[in-house]
């Protein structure tokens, strides 16, 4: 017996490594054919976001900033816990196709609901920070009408872009987001071939979200079949979670308009768009958090193995880390050339540079930390957040020169500090008191 098991160990051994290896190279091929195009696509919208900054003034682009600055706030109060929600309950029945579309219903009532009342929130402070920066009655509404239309495109994509990636069908993820940076390209590129405003841009931002919604709602009509109902518990799961999330969102979105408002109340519309053109780099650290959302988030909501757990989010945080690290480093060595590429109005702007890399990569790893978090519904106490960056920014904002870019994002970096300390502190709480790891089960 022994001899037959030396003998028939060896073909056994050589089938196990060849069904590694094919794994290995599928999964190599599929991050090689992730990475090109993401990079495609980010470099796509990077090349946009530079076409604006060159073809507008620095007064349009300081409405223009202001504007994406609305819309990212009414994204955030629109969702306020609603995204988490539906990873945590959609994780597990993610392969049932009827369920998942009857989730995806009532989430996107909640976020309607949401949004129009965030809008009331939002237009009238939309409308402040444009009259201080000298735009017409005309230009307000006009910017503000736009605003709201981006606004709603963007929060019906998101969550039907989160239904897609966790039913694993990530073509329609890629095709989505191609979509949204070719077409706004293609009117940018009009706009700087003939002239134009911030209302223009605004515009062909508001077309190309609607393309992408467009194909996103075509996509979710094609495999949703026959809805199932409503499960009573998801509403008391939504609940919950907004209950916890709510007041973090709303925080959120007052700390991501702060550097603005700040450059508005202390400065001038040329300090705004100053920031809105460094602000434009950003795409780097969007592409390194991308294969954070489209395949890790999506595996830690399925995932139900807490050992398997732990390791993935230590292994991409670690990793992340690492990354985040590269490109401050890089981006600092090559400060003159990123500048020149803005245009002679910003060369000057080396040290408000440097700041913005360090200030960038803190947010973007608390949002990698946070994430991670959401998606397993570990968010009690994270209100803690909150009293805690009041303290520190109290305690800071005389150390800072707050008519001045440095003096703007340092004062906002301190908020982005507490967020990573705070996310850490639930995500290892997370990962200690839930050893079952089950999504909705471990609420």
């Amino acid at each position: 017996m022994d001899a037959t098991s030396l003998q028939s160990s060896p073909p056994r051994d050589s089938k196990a490594r060849s069904a590694l290896f094919q794994i290995v190279r599928q999964r190599f091929g599929m991050l090689t054919g992730y990475s090109a195009l993401q990079i495609s696509l980010q470099a796509i919208n990077a090349l946009t976001g530079f076409l604006l900054i060159r073809a507008m003034d620095k007064l349009d682009y300081a409405w223009f900033t202001i504007a994406f600055g609305s819309q990212t706030a009414l994204c955030v109060l629109a969702d306020c816990g609603l995204t988490s929600s539906l990873t945590t309950l959609g994780g597990p029945i993610s392969r049932e196709d009827s369920r998942l579309s009857a989730l995806v219903d009532l989430i996107r009532q909640w976020r309607l609901r949401f949004m129009v009342t965030a809008s009331a929130v939002i237009i009238p402070v939309t409308w402040w920070m444009l009259f201080h920066n000298s735009a017409s009655h005309g230009e307000s509404m006009a910017i503000i009408a736009t605003v709201v239309l981006m606004g709603y495109a963007a929060i019906d994509s998101t969550v039907l872009l989160t239904a897609n990636k966790l039913s694993n069908r990530l073509s329609n993820v890629f095709v989505a987001e191609s979509l949204f940076g070719v077409v706004r390209l293609i009117l940018v590129g009009v706009l700087f071939a003939y002239g134009g405003n911030a209302i223009m841009a605004l515009v062909g931002t508001a077309v190309a979200s609607l393309f992408q919604l467009a194909y996103l709602r075509y996509k979710t009509l094609q495999v949703r079949g026959i809805s199932a109902k409503s499960d009573p518990a998801w509403n008391s799961v939504i609940r919950s979670q907004v209950l916890h999330v709510f007041p973090i969102g709303i925080w959120h979105c007052v700390q991501g308009q702060v550097s603005t408002t700040i450059l508005t109340l202390f400065s001038t519309a040329h300090r705004i768009a100053e920031i809105g053109a460094l602000s434009r780099f950003g795409f780097v650290f969007v592409i390194a958090m991308l294969p954070i959302g489209h395949f890790v988030l999506p595996s830690i909501a399925r995932c139900t193995d807490r050992n398997r757990l732990k390791r993935l989010a230590a292994t991409t945080l670690c990793a992340f880390a690492i990354v985040l690290f590269c490109i401050i480093l890089l981006g600092s060595l090559g400060a003159t050339f990123c500048l020149t590429i803005l245009g002679p109005n910003y060369q000057h702007l080396e040290v408000e540079f440097a700041w913005l890399l360090g200030a960038t990569a803190i947010a973007t790893y608390g949002h990698a930390v946070w994430a991670v978090a959401l998606t397993r519904g570990w968010v009690h106490y994270g209100w803690l957040e909150i009293p805690i960056t009041i303290a520190l920014q109290v305690i800071a904002a005389p150390m800072f020169d707050l008519s001045r870019i440095t003096g703007a994002i340092g004062f906002v970096a301190v908020g982005s500090l507490v967020h990573l300390g705070v996310g850490l502190v639930l995500l290892v709480r997370g990962l200690r008191d839930h050893p079952a790891a089950k999504g909705v089960e471990a609420q």
